[in-house]
């Protein structure tokens, strides 16, 4: 399974590439105008995580149990998003709709890299139902083995997220990149003139 690490670079590289603004780096991450945007990436991207979170007699619990269950499927992503979008209505706010975009895309995105990565835990199967509600039928396409919840503090582990910090890292700076290049063309372009 991928770990937070890399749900949460794929959120910063999903805000990067979809904020807009003209340029964008780094420092702009602390401007309180972009700040919200990139919270709501990182969040969207980590929440189907919390179903290692449950809620017994006796407190809660935190363990693997009712992982990969339906909280990792398109549905829920869809069903989040539009419970954002009413959110957003009924503040009456003007970004009500991007927001649920940008939450059910990193949502969905967290499912396709946990798709992506082997998760051999016996507790809940192999793989996860990712078309829910349409079928129950759990998915998994294995080209990562991923980290381990049997061993966290595995030299296996520490190899996973050095994957994740490479690969989604990557994909983030390339998405800055783009967005910064992007910005300094708009500024250099000259006025056309007219005849």
């Amino acid at each position: 399974m991928p770990t937070p690490v890399g749900h949460t670079l794929a959120g910063l590289a999903i805000w990067a590439a979809t904020e807009r603004s003209k340029s964008l780096s780094l420092k702009d991450m602390l401007n309180g105008r972009h700040l919200g945007w990139a919270a709501l990436c990182v969040t969207a991207s980590n929440i189907p995580d919390a179903d290692f979170i449950s809620i017994t007699r006796s407190g809660l619990e935190f363990s693997g149990k009712h992982h990969h269950g339906v909280t990792h499927s398109i549905g829920f992503a869809v069903g989040l998003g539009v419970m954002v979008w009413v959110w957003g209505k009924i503040r009456k706010s003007e970004f009500a709709g991007r927001a649920a975009a940008l939450t059910t895309f990193c949502y969905a995105i967290h499912i396709v890299m946990d798709l992506f990565n082997v998760d051999t835990y016996p507790v809940n199967g192999i793989g996860l139902p990712a078309l829910w509600p349409l079928t129950d039928t759990y998915f998994i396409a294995p080209l990562f083995s991923g980290a381990s919840r049997a061993d966290i503090l595995s030299f296996h582990n520490v190899v996973a997220v050095g994957l994740e910090v490479l690969i989604y890292g990557s994909i983030l700076l390339a998405s800055l990149m783009w967005r910064r290049g992007r910005g300094n063309s708009a500024r250099t372009k000259k006025p056309r003139l007219s005849p």
